[in-house]
């Protein structure tokens, strides 16, 4: 890995605090690309060569549009650090023109679903008898796990970070962090807080120990 290379991921890292994985992605690309011009960086980033990358990628290694775009995206973002750093005058992603992509009509469940969904899936009630059950107990996770999303709209990474202490149930609110490692609090209604509730005590009834 080329040294500037090197020091815009350690930017992203420190100053613009991308996640792990989004890292590793930008780390895959930059590698990509210094292989392709032997690290030679910034004498590499000129448009005549960013244009022969972009022809390497579609014709050389049949990747797809919207991978390129993406690779191109993440150079422009490399181009740009330079250009603060003074190592580059210009950017010449900038000038390369990049190829199309179909536009995805985004896929989404409708209400009535939803609502037959929860209905089918009613467990509201405190079933004490049946916490004992591992597919009781994944069953309410699942729903647990919809009606979250549902209901205040939070990503998927956000979800997986949350822990109990997220949970604030004498007020009614989610504590998430979010993009930026910024912290932001979710009102949530009474419905969703008793199902929370009730997770946690079946997990605690199914292993013995406080979850």
């Amino acid at each position: 890995m080329n040294i500037l290379a090197g020091k815009y991921l350690d930017y992203l890292s420190s100053v613009r605090r991308y996640s792990e994985k989004t890292l590793d992605s930008y780390r895959h690309i930059l590698g990509q690309f210094c292989d392709f011009v032997e690290d030679d960086i910034p004498g590499g980033l000129t448009s005549s060569v960013i244009r022969g990358y972009e022809v390497h990628l579609m014709d050389g290694k049949s990747i797809g549009p919207r991978t390129v775009n993406l690779h191109l995206s993440v150079l422009s973002g490399f181009c740009r650090f330079l250009l603060r750093e003074g190592v580059l005058q210009s950017n010449p992603v900038s000038t390369v023109s990049r190829p199309k992509t179909e536009k995805r009509l985004p896929e989404f469940d409708r209400y009535s679903s939803l609502e037959e969904y929860f209905k089918g899936n009613d467990f509201l009630v405190d079933e004490a008898d049946a916490f004992m059950d591992r597919k009781y107990y994944g069953r309410r996770l699942g729903r647990l796990i919809v009606n979250l999303l549902y209901c205040t709209g939070i990503r998927r990474s956000e979800l997986i970070s949350l822990n109990v202490g997220s949970v604030d149930f004498g007020r009614r609110i989610l504590r998430v962090r979010g993009k930026g490692d910024k912290m932001r609090e979710i009102p949530l209604v009474e419905g969703i807080c008793k199902e929370i509730s009730l997770y946690l005590n079946a997990v605690q009834s199914l292993t013995g120990a406080a979850p």
